[in-house]
């Protein structure tokens, strides 16, 4: 079931993290950590909704129960994300001073990085959309653009310079969860907790039975969350 999923498999690592930061952590780490997840719930639902609706995931039986199309765990699992990726983010940016001390502020370098990334986010935008409207088997795709890709062109338009700079950081703390995530989602799937259908996905795989548009959206949304925190600290 899909409670069972986050027993065994995300509350571990949470509660790993937990005991591995919980010693840095300062008011500012609490309030962004708390006010990442509100946004997470605010702004993933709709759009976890819609994917529902229009087909391409389903659950299995024995969800806790049910708040518009998707079980609560789902639900849970926006937040546990967001600390899981928060928390990592805090821990491998300890020692970092730039990053750590919001009151230290990193003077402005690379407007063009910035603006041109805004703008690329931007048209990226436009193009996810046009894949949801245009194409069925793109549509899992478009949809993780069309919903990413706006977030990423105001967090590029504020602190695309910081997380150029930081980038190196910045790859440890996206690669790491996405990859854990990836593999424990290939075992929801393989079980059933949830499916995708493959009339919305291309139909390549990065493993087998794990789409690699599931991939994607783990790799993309845990360096949307790790950009935000940087953004934040900046």
């Amino acid at each position: 079931t899909y409670w069972s999923f986050h027993v065994h498999l995300t509350f571990p690592p949470l509660l790993a993290l937990i005991l591995l930061t919980h010693r840095f952590f300062t008011r500012a780490e609490i309030i962004k950590l708390v006010t990442f997840s509100f946004l997470a719930l605010f702004y993933t639902t709709p759009w976890d909704n819609y994917v529902v609706h229009r087909g391409a995931w389903s659950y299995g039986p024995g969800a806790l129960g049910y708040i518009g199309l998707i079980p609560i765990e789902e639900y849970a699992f926006f937040v546990i994300q967001t600390f899981i990726v928060g928390m990592w983010t805090i821990f491998i940016t300890r020692f970092d001073r730039g990053v750590l001390e919001p009151a230290e502020i990193i003077r402005k370098q690379g407007g063009r990085v910035q603006n041109w990334g805004a703008a690329m986010f931007g048209l990226l935008t436009f193009a996810g959309v046009g894949c949801v409207v245009l194409e069925e088997r793109l549509f899992y795709i478009g949809m993780v653009f069309a919903w990413v890709s706006p977030v990423f062109a105001l967090l590029w338009w504020y602190a695309g310079d910081t997380i150029v700079k930081r980038w190196k950081r910045v790859l440890v703390a996206t690669v790491v969860p996405s990859m854990y995530l990836c593999v424990v989602d290939r075992i929801a799937i393989s079980r059933r907790t949830w499916s995708i259908s493959e009339s919305k996905i291309l139909g390549y795989y990065v493993a087998e039975e794990l789409p690699f548009e599931e991939a994607m959206f783990f790799f993309v949304t845990n360096f949307m969350l790790v950009c935000a925190c940087f953004a934040f600290d900046r």
